[in-house]
């Protein structure tokens, strides 16, 4: 596995009720290089038929993780199942910030009470997979798309 500036990989969100998540992904998000010291990170929410729905936007240390659970996201949350985008940009955004190589990331598909256990263990089983880190020269093309859909 490489680190890149680009990643793309899925997520699902499922609810039992509404505080009970069924099946929900987490995405871990890691800066694992000395250079540059931090990174602006986005996460970039799509539906299945490839719709904004919205970011996230996190500042990265090296050797720090973010961890995304899709199932946590409160004030909009996103529902179904879709694609998601990460980005490392050298500066904020809003900023000008450009592409940066720096984050690997993994992506975990939570299936929330199927196993009987007791107490519930609601991270009991579990896929895990790498996002996919995409060529450099392919990754400034989709930027400069998604930066469009930003505010």
């Amino acid at each position: 596995m490489s680190f890149s500036s680009y990643l793309v990989g899925t997520w699902e969100n499922h609810w039992i009720q509404p505080s009970e998540p069924a099946a929900y992904t987490s995405l871990q998000i890691i800066h694992p290089i000395d250079e540059p010291e931090e990174l602006d990170v986005l996460a970039v929410f799509f539906d299945v038929n490839g719709n904004f729905l919205r970011h996230l936007e996190r500042l990265l240390k090296r050797n720090a993780m973010w961890e995304i659970r899709v199932s946590d996201i409160k004030d909009e949350p996103v529902e179904g199942k879709g694609v998601v985008k990460i980005f490392s940009l050298d500066v904020p955004y809003r900023e000008g910030g450009t592409l940066t190589k720096g984050i690997v990331g993994f992506q975990r598909l939570l299936l929330a009470g199927v196993l009987p256990t007791s107490p519930p263990d609601p991270e009991a089983a579990f896929s895990e997979a790498p996002l996919a880190a995409i060529p450099t020269e392919d990754a400034q093309r989709e930027w400069t798309y998604v930066r469009s859909l930003l505010p």
